[in-house]
């Protein structure tokens, strides 16, 4: 390739020069840092997501259930007569209640309700084929497991449709209704069956458990005026396909603290308020949020397996920033503990959220949410799956870290994309683009916190109309390749943050508007080129760069105009010559130091500052 040198601006960063075109204008390659030309980091962080593992497992006599339906007694539910109730049970008014402990297959028809009542050994129901409405002057759910420290195990059986539907509810100390409930009790629900649940009485949930749930190899499908599903303590669903349409949250635990010194207590443990979700498919829709866990949210999918969720009528159509502040609508959240004293509900103190977890190592997600897709309290952890995102808000959240190891993720709408007060990236594949900024270490709420976003892997692409990489700290590369197409106005930039960037392993290309240029900081470990160029460049006008050899080393075609480029390779060796060609011109630059800038200056008072004294900006 002839190279033709349009213009050549070169200035040794770390000898603090200036450099000039022809056209006599001054380009200041120190424009960050408030003025400053070096840069400090901190540690990292040391959260993983084996840290979150659960302690739930299945229970081997949990994945056969059916073996035991040959010793169950029988009740034809059509034919069900207060004369001919089987022992440990009776029959009136349209109720079947259970008084003693055993097992019990239900199939037929009934206009009324099943009661299990508080016995003294556990009970296993078995749906068999059956299906429970409760009539229209019933205040009672279909199906009510009574308090009881005994097991309660609902099994529905293979290659059966089973629907359990209630008419008004019932009304227990709550206030709110279901189709199946476990009052002050753990229930169990197994059985490779389909269970139809519809809870539509008023204010009414699917399934609804006071304790702990465990849902195995169960297909459900829930219709809901209120919540799908609900359980207080605790839910974990293993080998199961589950569909909800909710009027309220999809899926939800609902731990509550009557004081301070409880609401610490379930901060502390892991599994207060926790759900766990191992290779499950589930179809959510919901006005509210999706899945909300209060302590933590820990979903082992494999590939086979889809998370579906829309909530609160998915993104809008127009992401603007009255639209981030919508409340509902979160996809998946861990939403910490609440502290609930008399008639006044409030979050636990901030001190607590670090417990916070919602961590994801595989599957597959399609999320589309007025607010939030992904959002924790606490700590954010992504290991493995593949995400494709469309939000009103913050594609990925966290109000202490994000951390993501691996994985694909795109977040093809938001206001923005990754969010926390630190975010550390070693792998995976995430494509961003948002209103706002792409890529941001912020939370106004925390005090003295070491704010940063550490890039040590992965493959990482932004297109972001606010700043591209924002941090309210520190920004450190050391591995990985990040792309950024910044913004076109002048009141960003493609990098930006408060204590500088540390340009040190990795391919960086970030490409954007003038008005607001952050350079690597000069103490970085590995070269970098930083080009304002004389006129803005239109979309699709590639950057390419070539060794002195003439090898294409690294070529991007930005997706939107720009007029600055910030470029760094692995390859990059200081002393040594590389050609830039951006569209027609050509740019030949020798890495006499760790930072060389070209080009003309755009940016006029509107950049982040000049170096102070000598060298700074000059008429």
């Amino acid at each position: 390739m002839k190279k033709t040198v349009i213009a050549i601006c070169m200035a040794a960063l770390l000898l603090g020069t200036v450099g000039c075109n022809g056209g006599g204008e001054w380009f200041d390659p120190w424009d960050n840092l408030n003025g400053g030309g070096t840069a400090s980091d901190g540690e990292l962080s040391k959260e993983n997501a084996s840290d979150y593992t659960p302690e739930s497992e299945v229970k081997e006599e949990w994945k056969e259930p059916e073996a035991e339906i040959e010793g169950a007694v029988h009740i034809n539910l059509s034919t069900l007569a207060a004369d001919n109730a089987p022992d440990g049970t009776e029959f009136a008014n349209g109720t079947l209640t259970v008084k003693e402990g055993g097992r019990y297959a239900l199939s037929g028809s009934l206009t009324g309700n099943i009661v299990v009542k508080d016995t003294d050994g556990s009970v296993q129901i078995f749906l068999n084929g059956a299906t429970v409405s409760t009539p229209q002057t019933s205040a009672c759910a279909a199906l009510v497991f009574e308090k009881t420290s005994s097991e309660r195990m609902l099994t529905v059986v293979k290659n059966t449709v089973n629907t359990l539907s209630d008419s008004v509810g019932d009304t227990d100390a709550d206030g709110d209704s279901a189709a199946v409930q476990a009052k002050k009790c753990s229930l169990v629900v197994n059985g490779g069956g389909k269970l139809l649940l519809k809870g539509v009485g008023e204010n009414a949930t699917g399934l609804k458990v006071k304790k702990q749930l465990v849902i195995v190899d169960t297909q459900l499908e829930i219709e809901a005026v209120n919540n799908g599903i609900k359980a207080d303590e605790k839910i974990s669903i293993f080998d199961a396909t589950i569909k909800v349409n909710a009027g309220g949250d999809g899926v939800k635990t609902d731990m509550e603290a009557t004081d301070e010194a409880e609401a610490a207590e379930y901060a502390a443990d892991p599994e207060a308020g926790y759900i766990y979700i191992e290779n499950t498919s589930l179809d959510i829709t919901a006005l509210d949020d999706g899945i909300s866990a209060n302590n933590c949210l820990y979903i082992a999918n494999n590939d086979a397996n889809t998370v579906k969720i829309i909530t609160n009528g998915g993104a809008p159509s127009t992401v603007t920033e009255a639209s981030s502040d919508r409340a509902d609508g979160k996809a998946l959240k861990a939403d910490g503990i609440t502290l609930v004293e008399g008639d006044t509900e409030t979050d636990i103190p901030a001190s607590y959220e670090e417990n916070y977890a919602l961590v994801i190592t595989g599957g597959n997600f399609e999320l589309n949410s007025n607010s939030d897709a992904v959002t924790s309290k606490g700590n954010l952890i992504i290991s493995g799956g593949d995400f494709q995102i469309a939000t009103g808000d913050d594609g990925l959240h966290a109000e202490y870290l994000t951390k993501i190891s691996g994985g694909e993720i795109t977040v093809s709408k938001s206001y923005e994309g990754v969010e926390g007060a630190a975010v550390e990236i070693t792998g995976g594949v995430i494509n961003v683009v948002s209103v706002d900024d792409g890529i941001n270490a912020a939370n106004a709420d925390l005090k003295n916190y070491d704010y940063h976003i550490y890039i040590g892997g992965g493959k990482i692409t932004v297109d972001a109309q606010g700043d591209g990489v924002d941090a309210n700290g520190w920004i450190k590369m050391d591995g990985g390749e990040l792309i950024v197409y910044g913004p076109t106005g002048r009141g960003n930039g493609s990098l930006d943050s408060d204590k500088g960037f540390l340009m040190n392993g990795g391919n960086l290309c970030a490409v954007g508007s003038s008005g607001m240029v952050e350079n690597p900081a000069s103490n970085s470990e590995q070269c970098y080129i930083s080009l304002n160029l004389s006129a803005q460049q239109a979309a699709g006008t590639a950057v390419e760069v070539y060794d002195d050899s003439e090898t294409l080393l690294y070529s991007v075609t930005p997706t939107k105009t720009y007029q600055s480029v910030i470029i760094s390779l692995a390859q990059f060796e200081q002393g040594k010559t590389y050609t830039v060609k951006v569209g027609s011109n050509t740019y030949e630059v020798t890495l006499n130091s760790i930072g060389t800038a070209l080009g003309t200056n755009q940016g006029g008072a509107g950049n982040q500052g000049g170096r102070p004294g000598p060298g700074g900006w000059r008429p």
